[in-house]
Order: structure tokens, then sequence, then C-alpha cells
């Protein structure tokens, strides 16, 4: 679970805040989503605090100044939900020049508000821009809009798995139903949801649990609440009794928490690293309303190196990454991989994946 999810759980206000947010820009044709995340004035004032500097005392340039030089680290530890009670004087400064937002309590939040590209000549579409601009101006917390690439689901011809479809993905790892003993290998369910599965153009196993993402009817659009948000993307696969398999996970994450550094190993970009971005309220993926994904960032080091070198150096996952586990200090499982766009990737947690599945399925899921 994203540390997010639980903040959201404990501030009644900001949830209700971003549920009418979503409700006022449901029917926006350019609207792709709504994504939590910790402020940037808010998140660089607690680490100078922390790095035991006078936070009040150096204006919120200033403070990214020390950051980008090296001065302080950048993020240095996970940020719980009691950390983010923290009040710093500089941030609700910064936040009320920059966003015009005066209640303390919503300072270390931003919600971006992600539009789709608009295209070309088409007038309309400015209408439906400036909507966004404006609602998010109102917004009682920080919030901002940002266009992004439309998304993919990165699962095409080309990889390891191979299902009955002729879609491609990446076995994840190995779960176990612990009320039967039974072995399943996992991956995303729009990946393969029936019929036989190869693995090197060998037979693996049958598909025998699937759970893909709901896709949007005609003129529907994606909100908070959807009845049917995608927040599963689970394949289950049969493993023969007896085969040999080896987990790199030996345990699952309760919390993934904001820059976090996380590794992948996708079939198609091989071992990745990647920093836990922001917890997506809603966003649309291949013809389906996702929620509760959150983001997988470049890492960008600290130094005085531009952002745009570390970005140029990136390797967001890729066509067939689908069903790539992540894993944090080398064997906590904390996320699947199900989608990408140019910069970034998209993951479900872990624990959420077992929960949701094991209800789904009425299996008791676990590492096998």
């Amino acid at each position: 679970m994203h540390v997010l999810q639980l903040v959201l759980a404990e501030l009644e206000d900001l949830r209700r805040d971003i549920s009418n947010l979503s409700e006022r820009l449901g029917g926006n044709p350019l609207l792709l989503g709504l994504v939590l995340e910790l402020n940037p004035l808010w998140l660089v004032a607690d680490t100078v605090s922390q790095a035991g500097l006078r936070e009040d005392e150096i204006s919120p340039w200033g403070q990214w100044d020390l950051m980008r030089l090296g001065v302080i680290e950048r993020w240095s530890s996970p940020l719980g939900t009691g950390d983010l009670k923290r009040r710093y004087r500089s941030a609700d400064e910064g936040t009320r020049v920059v966003f015009g937002v005066r209640n303390p309590d919503y300072t270390p939040f931003l919600v971006k508000v992600i539009a789709r590209p608009m295209e070309r000549e088409i007038s309309e579409q400015l209408g439906a821009r400036s909507e966004l601009l404006a609602v998010a101006a109102e917004a009682p917390f920080p919030a901002v809009v940002e266009t992004r690439p439309l998304p993919r689901l990165v699962a095409k011809p080309g990889d390891r798995i191979q299902g009955a479809s002729g879609a491609r993905g990446t076995l994840g790892g190995f779960l176990q139903d612990r009320g039967t003993g039974e072995v399943f290998a996992a991956t995303c369910g729009h990946v393969v949801s029936s019929g036989w599965v190869a693995m090197g153009g060998k037979p693996l196993g049958q598909c025998v649990h699937a759970e893909p993402p709901w896709p949007l009817q005609p003129g529907d659009r994606c909100y908070a609440q959807h009845p049917r948000m995608a927040l599963l993307d689970l394949a289950l696969i049969s493993v023969p009794p007896g085969a040999r398999i080896e987990n790199r996970a030996t345990s699952v994450a309760g919390v993934v928490y904001q820059h976090d550094i996380v590794e992948m190993a996708g079939a198609s970009s091989g071992r990745q690293h990647y920093e836990v971005g922001g917890l997506h309220i809603t966003y649309g993926i291949g013809g389906s309303c996702w929620g509760e994904l959150f983001d997988l960032w470049p890492i960008i080091g600290p130094g005085i190196l531009p952002a745009w070198f570390h970005l140029a150096r990136a390797h967001p996952p890729a066509n067939g990454d689908s069903g790539a586990w992540l894993l944090r200090h080398d064997s906590e499982w904390c996320g699947v991989v199900v989608a990408a766009d140019h910069f970034r990737g998209f993951a479900l947690s872990a624990d959420a994946v077992l929960s949701r599945g094991s209800q789904q399925f009425n299996l008791q899921l676990g590492l096998a």
C-alpha cells in the first residue's frame, strides 16, 4: 500500500475535496487522471529541517540550491503519516505564494491534474484545457495541470511469457494458495486471461484465474469511485506439482513510500531501478479507468547535473515488462508493473494484489 493511501484514509477533508475535484472534471475529454504527491516545497523544507538547518531562515529557492549542490541529501528517509503532520513556515509561505493555498493542513500535498496532449487545430479542446486550469486554480489544496503522453499497457508480442492471445509479458514471481498448497506463476491479467501459457517456447501451464482491467463503455469517463475501476490486474498460471520454482522475494511490503528505490526485472528491459512517485487517484490507461497505481520515476541523483541528463539516460518499462515484480532492498516485494508512458512506469502495490486477488479468486494467496 502506498503511504498516501494511508493519508487519504486518515484525512477525510482531503479525501472529500479530491473526490469533489474528480467529480467536477469527470466529463472533461482531456482528463487522464489525478495523482496525489508530496508538495516539493514542503518536502525540501522537511529535508532541510531534518538535516539540522533552520528552514525558516532559508527561502524555498535557497533550500533547493542546497539540495541541488549536494549540501544536503535528497529525500534521505521514508516519510510516514505522522511525519506529514510537521509544519514549516517557509513551506506554508511558499505554497501560499505559488498556489494561493492558505490551509496549512494541505501544505504537504500536491494534486496533479493529468491532461492528455491536445490535438492540433481542434478549437473545442481549448475550452476543455481552460476548464482544467480553472478548476485546478480553485482547488483548496495545491494543484497543477500537467500534460503527459498517453500511457500504454506494457505487453505486446516479443517477450518471455506468451498467452493464447499472442500477448507477451513477464513472469513476476510465484504465489501459493495457503489453503490447498497449489503454486501459481503470476503475471498481469491484460497479458494472459485464459488458455495455455508458454515460456521460452515451451509450455509453462494453464491460466486458471485471471482478472484483467474492465474496459470503459463508449462515452464513459474515468472518475473517483467509478464502479468498474481497475484495482487488480492479475493472472495465475498453474504450475505442475514438483516443478522447481524460486522467488527472489521473501517478504511483502506493507507500506510503499514516495522516493523509495525499487528494482524491476523485466523480460524486455532487464534489471532497472526506479524511484517511487505519487499515488494515482484515477488514471485512464488502455481504455480502462485505473485507481491506486503509483508512479515509477527515473532516479535523479544529487549533484550539479541537470535533471534532463538523468532523464535522457532513463529506461522506463518497455513493451513486454507487464507483470514484472518490483523489489525493495533486494527481496521485499512491493509492486507489479502494469503500464508505462515515455517517461515513467505505473504499478499496483503488492499487498493490494494479494488481498484483492485472494478475494476475487477465493484463495489465500501468499508468496510461494
